[in-house]
């Protein structure tokens, strides 16, 4: 970790220059904003960049989670109409207030599990496993993992089973039985923790890419945060949070709500039963290419604040299992056929969206030399900058962009099997639950289409006509002949 001699910065400037659709250079911290935006010269459109949308997110998100939670664990149904019902009988705000209030600090047993968890994903965190870095940033700090993503999913699940089955330490469904005092106790506590990561960045950054890039309105460096790579005691909290915790909770919940569906029911809810095992099988997938994703535009591009921490944090937990959450209290109702083909179809999306991430991987091991399709694959030549940030001298590099297989139909087309799984797992939640179940997709949608737009801005920057090349050529941004 740290910084690196020149002959180092080098070699690493080297090993990551191929900056594809998906990895892109790190910003400049002297004007850039950690979301990858420049900073409007609009007195109003500073004033809603800095002050209106972080507030709105942070007074809107956590409440909202909370009555997500509220709608699906502790309510007599899923439906909507259970809500409505509420609001009806008891009032719109005395509603709300029994929701959030008489949780928010948590129970004794929702912070026993919250800090067995994180207990349990720290030390599985130092396990041992050959090391692997993320793309050199300008100012010369080259991030450095441990990839060992498949050790901890082996031994996290492991012990989670073995204590609930084996030892019986605790019942199965503990992750439903404390869900709702869980999440509303967690979004408070993220919030207290992210004013202090806030903090952190601003005196004590971890690396030479903290401090406060570009600007200093504290209320926008809380939302989008003052670190590219905060670190804690050695602890690297993007990957510890956004994968240890979030998407580990993610998988294990969909066995517990499982649990808690045949206690309840005391009988196999297929689409639950499915839509948990299709989760797994893309979250094992999730973690065997853990390092990937530490090499991908969220981890960076963006600092570490409430819109990306805050996020894996509470919002992980609350919306991608709700589709899952959903069907505990109130069955999705399928029938075993139909449930089948849903999963099937899910799967496909999982299998596909691993197929074409496999196609760029081996066209960039192998430089381009690997037929697609059993064609040759067709290559698009690129030039960029590299920005020696010991001699401050630019240099021209070349690389290859894939426009065969996959990444020939769309520039994003592996999103529409991301998409044909997360609405499969919402079509698994069944029709009892109006659009309840289809909240997770939804989002993802919106999150991809504005990702992939995103992504693209920052190829143009640095690849400039070669990219506009490689966009004549590949014509569609994700969906051919469409978008």
């Amino acid at each position: 970790m740290g910084l690196f001699t020149k002959k180092e910065m080098k070699k690493s400037l080297t090993e990551h220059q191929e900056c594809s659709v998906e990895e892109i250079v790190p910003p400049v911290l002297s004007s850039e904003l950690s979301c990858g935006a420049k900073v409007s010269n609009s007195g109003l459109g500073k004033f809603f960049k800095f002050w209106v949308i972080p507030t709105l997110l942070i007074l809107i998100v956590p409440p909202f989670n909370i009555i997500l939670s509220y709608m699906t664990t502790e309510l007599p149904s899923s439906k909507p109409r259970a809500l409505l019902d509420s609001f009806a009988e008891n009032g719109f705000w005395k509603t709300i207030w029994d929701a959030i209030w008489p949780n928010i600090l948590g129970t004794k047993a929702s912070w026993n599990f919250f800090s067995c968890f994180c207990l349990i994903a720290l030390l599985i965190y130092f396990y041992p496993g050959p090391v692997a870095y993320g793309p050199l940033t300008e100012t010369g700090h080259r991030p450095e993992y441990t990839d060992n993503g498949v050790a901890h999913l082996v031994l996290f699940s492991a012990l989670f089973f073995l204590g609930s089955y084996g030892l019986e330490l605790y019942e199965p469904t503990i992750i439903f039985d404390v869900f709702h005092p869980f999440l509303a106790s967690l979004s408070l506590f993220g919030l207290i923790f992210f004013i202090f990561i806030t903090i952190k960045g601003v005196y004590f950054p971890s690396t030479s890419d903290g401090g406060k890039p570009g600007h200093s309105r504290f209320m926008f460096l809380f939302f989008a945060g003052t670190e590219l790579y905060p670190r804690v005691g050695g602890v690297d909290l993007k990957k510890f949070i956004n994968c240890r915790i979030s998407m580990t909770f993610w998988m294990l919940s969909g066995w517990s709500f499982f649990a808690k569906s045949l206690e309840l029911h005391d009988s196999v809810d297929f689409g639950l039963l499915f839509c948990t095992i299709s989760t797994s099988i893309y979250l094992i997938k999730f973690f065997m290419w853990e390092i990937g994703y530490m090499r991908s535009i969220d981890i960076v591009m963006d600092y570490y604040g409430f819109m990306e921490g805050y996020g894996c944090v509470c919002f992980v937990p609350a919306l991608y299992t709700l589709h899952m959450r959903c069907s505990v209290i109130t069955p999705s109702g399928l029938p075993s056929w139909l449930a089948i083909i849903f999963f099937i179809t899910s799967l496909s999306g999982v299998i596909v969206n691993y197929w074409a991430d496999q196609q760029r991987k081996i066209f960039r091991e192998k430089n381009g030399n690997v037929k697609i399709f059993g064609k040759p694959a067709r290559a698009v030549n690129v030039q960029y900058s590299v920005l020696d940030p010991l001699t401050g001298i630019s240099s021209v590099k070349t690389t290859k962009l894939l426009a065969s297989g996959f990444w020939g139909i769309a520039r994003h087309f592996q999103y529409v099997f991301e998409l044909i799984a997360a609405w499969s797992w919402g079509l698994l939640g069944g029709f009892k639950k109006g659009l309840l179940p289809f909240f997770y997709p939804i989002f993802l949608t919106i999150l991809l289409i504005h990702r992939a737009f995103r992504d693209e801005q920052k190829c143009l920057k640095k690849y400039g006509d070669g990219y506009r090349e490689y966009m004549k050529i590949v014509k569609y941004r994700i969906l051919p002949g469409i978008y």
